[in-house]
C-alpha cells in the first residue's frame, strides 16, 4: 500500500493519521490490492506516466491490458477498486464509478462472465451419516471431524472457525448448552454490526453429531497438548495454531471421506449445504440469515440457497414418463 501512503503524504496528511487511514483496509484486501498496485506501477513506468495521479484513459488502457492477459472479471474488478481507492485518498473522484469505467466492466463481464461457483450443493445428510458412523478416535480424526461438524452445523466461514479460542469469553458451557462468541473481525463486521454468537444444545439422540459433546471431549483431550489459545491446533507436535487454509484442507479431507466431490466443492461449500438443508427442513429465511451471518436475503438466494446435486437429468424423466396408455417411451409399463 506504499502508493496510497505516498499519495496521502503528498496531500500533507500526517504520519499518524496516515497509519489509521491505511487500517481502513483489512489485511486480505491490502494483499489483493498490493498485487495490482505493483502491476499498475510497472504499467506506468513502461508508459512514462505518473502512477499516483492516474487519468481516465490510462486506467481504461491498464484494465484492458489486464483483460488481454487473460485475467477474468472478478480480478479486473479488484484492480478497478484498488485504483479507485488510491485516488480517493488523494482527494480525487473515485474513478471506478466513472460511466466509461462502469461500461468497460460490463463489457468485460459480457466477454468473460463471472458466474456463481456452484449451481447445486451436496446433501448434508451424507456427511452427517459419515460423521455418525465414524469409529476412529485418534486426535487427527477427532480434530477433522469436529471442524467439519462445526462448519456444517453453524454455516459459518472458515475464518470464523479459525478465530475461535479456548478462552471462556469465547466458549461458554451452560449445562447442556454451549455458546460460542468470536471477538475478532469477520468479513461482515462493520460499525454497529457483528456476527451473532453461535448457540448449540446438546443433541442426546446422537452424541457423535453433538457439538457440545464433541467440543468438551476435544478441549479435554488437547488441554495438556496445545501450544496455543486457538481452539484448533495441529494434531502433530508441537500442536501449534493452524491457519485458515489448513482448516479448509481438513474440512475438504473429511468431505472427500464422506463421498463429496471435492474437485467441484470446496470447504466453503459447507455454507450452502448447511443453509440449503435448513431451508428444506423448514427453517425460516430470517433465522438462516441471522444464524449464518448474512444480512442480505438476495445474496443468500443467489449464492447459497442451492438444490441438492442429482445425477438425474430432464431427459431421464422424459424418457421414463408414462404415455396416456400407461406405457413409458422405452416400452416398459409404468409403475406406481
Amino acid at each position: 500500500m506504499s502508493a496510497v501512503r505516498q499519495g496521502l503524504q503528498n496531500n500533507n496528511v500526517t504520519d499518524r493519521a496516515t497509519n489509521i487511514i491505511l487500517s481502513g483496509w483489512r489485511e486480505g484486501t491490502s494483499k489483493q490490492y498490493t498485487s495490482y498496485f505493483i502491476k499498475w506501477n510497472k504499467y506506468c513506468e513502461q508508459k512514462g506516466r505518473g502512477s499516483t495521479v492516474p487519468d481516465l484513459h490510462s486506467v481504461l488502457d491498464f484494465l484492458a491490458e489486464l483483460f488481454e492477459q487473460g485475467i477474468g472479471y472478478s480480478a479486473i474488478n479488484t484492480a478497478r477498486s484498488a485504483l479507485s481507492s488510491m485516488m480517493s485518498t488523494m482527494g480525487q473522484p473515485a474513478i471506478g464509478n466513472h460511466p466509461l469505467v462502469c461500461r468497460f466492466m460490463r463489457g468485460v463481464f459480457n466477454r468473460k462472465p463471472s458466474l456463481p461457483r456452484y449451481t447445486s450443493t451436496w446433501d448434508a445428510s451424507i456427511v452427517l451419516k459419515y460423521l455418525s458412523d465414524a469409529s476412529k478416535e485418534s486426535l487427527k480424526d477427532m480434530t477433522l471431524q469436529l471442524a467439519t461438524l462445526l462448519a456444517l452445523l453453524s454455516g459459518r466461514r472458515v475464518h470464523f472457525l479459525n478465530s475461535m479460542t479456548v478462552d471462556e469469553r469465547c466458549i461458554k458451557f451452560c449445562g447442556d448448552k454451549c455458546i460460542i462468541t468470536v471477538d475478532a473481525l469477520t468479513k461482515t463486521t462493520r460499525p454497529g454490526h457483528h456476527v451473532a454468537p453461535l448457540s448449540f444444545l446438546c443433541y442426546k439422540t446422537n452424541p457423535k453429531l453433538c457439538i457440545v459433546c464433541r467440543l468438551r471431549h476435544y478441549l479435554t483431550t488437547t488441554e495438556s497438548l496445545r501450544g496455543s489459545t486457538n481452539l484448533f491446533v495441529s494434531y502433530i507436535k508441537p500442536h501449534k495454531a493452524v491457519s485458515g487454509d489448513t482448516l479448509g484442507r481438513w474440512i475438504k479431507q473429511t468431505l472427500a471421506g464422506a463421498g463429496v466431490d471435492i474437485t467441484t466443492f470446496k470447504a466453503h461449500s459447507t455454507r450452502s449445504a448447511a443453509s440449503s438443508a435448513a431451508s428444506r427442513g423448514g427453517a425460516p429465511t430470517d433465522l438462516i440469515l441471522r444464524s449464518i451471518g448474512w444480512t442480505n436475503a438476495k445474496t443468500y438466494a443467489k449464492f447459497y440457497d442451492k438444490p441438492v446435486y442429482s445425477s438425474n437429468t430432464l431427459h431421464d424423466f422424459i424418457l421414463n414418463a408414462p404415455s396416456s396408455s400407461g406405457v413409458t417411451q422405452s416400452g416398459v409399463p409404468a409403475t406406481d
